[in-house]
């Protein structure tokens, strides 16, 4: 056999190989973790996914031409799962320097804060500042619930890194759903949620937990710093080829204004970010 018909063969086994991986790529659905209790950036009718950041991802991988499949796991454990692999995109993040070692990032989908949830009867408690938080907590002798694994801002994350009074008055729960309950039977004053969507979960009354929100308010309290974008996550392990294709897609949805219809479906306003 002369040379260049060896190189001929090398070359065909070499482009055939290529195109089974890249098949094989492509077989596999990109795992989204998502979860339930974050209306209406993502929720569950029936056996349904729906919300705002569902149809951001109904668009994208429709463009992408790629499948993917939602997962629900505790946050805490998700965002490990980002960082090896296991999963590859998780929306409604804030964007810090930690996640940005091992994700890429969409967005901002949205401008949002985070905000204090307590029952209607707390709505004017005197909180204006992270201080205040822990005055109030040893008055009521009881804490606030606080997303183990959340990152709300840089000044709050840092609060609870080096001030154990800040760290004492908060109790960490694995779930929006566990953190209402709590609420609800007292054990805590209040706890942190995203507002935008404390905010619909008030005014819709249609929504699957809509019950656990009869006597709930939203307090004027803000964590200090926390006024920004809720991004999706991409995990770094995610094969590059996958992750220009998505990344295309979203810019698409962005430049034909499918993006701001989303926005304003789901906000009632222009995205202006």
């Amino acid at each position: 056999m002369n040379f260049f018909l060896k190189v001929l063969i090398n070359t065909f086994k070499f482009s055939l190989l290529t195109i089974i991986l890249s098949k094989s790529i492509f077989a596999q659905p990109i795992l989204i973790n998502a979860n339930r209790d974050y209306y209406p950036a993502t929720y569950m009718k029936g056996k349904e996914w729906y919300g705002m950041d569902i149809d951001i991802f109904n668009e994208i991988f429709l463009r992408a031409k790629l499948d993917f499949k939602i997962v629900e796991i505790p946050f805490k454990r998700s965002l490990y799962w980002m960082q090896s692999g296991k999963t590859h995109m998780m929306p409604n993040l804030s964007k810090n320097e930690e996640r940005s070692a091992y994700m890429y990032w969409l967005g901002p989908i949205r401008i949002t804060a985070i905000g204090l949830v307590v029952l209607k009867k707390d709505q004017h408690l005197p909180i204006n500042t992270c201080d205040d938080l822990i005055i109030v907590s040893r008055q009521r002798n009881r804490k606030f619930g606080y997303l183990n694994g959340a990152s709300y801002s840089d000044y709050f994350d840092n609060r609870i890194e080096k001030d154990p009074a800040i760290k004492n008055v908060l109790h960490f729960t694995s779930s929006p759903k566990q953190s209402i309950a709590m609420l609800q039977k007292g054990r805590v004053i209040g706890f942190f949620q995203d507002d935008f969507e404390i905010q619909h979960l008030l005014l819709d009354q249609s929504n699957n937990h809509a019950s656990l929100y009869n006597d709930v308010a939203l307090h004027s309290y803000r964590i200090e710093g926390s006024h920004g974008g809720a991004y999706i996550g991409i995990s770094k392990k995610l094969d590059k080829i996958l992750y220009k294709k998505i990344i295309t897609a979203f810019q698409s949805i962005k430049d034909d204004g499918t993006f701001e219809k989303i926005h304003i479906k789901w906000t009632g306003k222009k995205s202006n970010f």
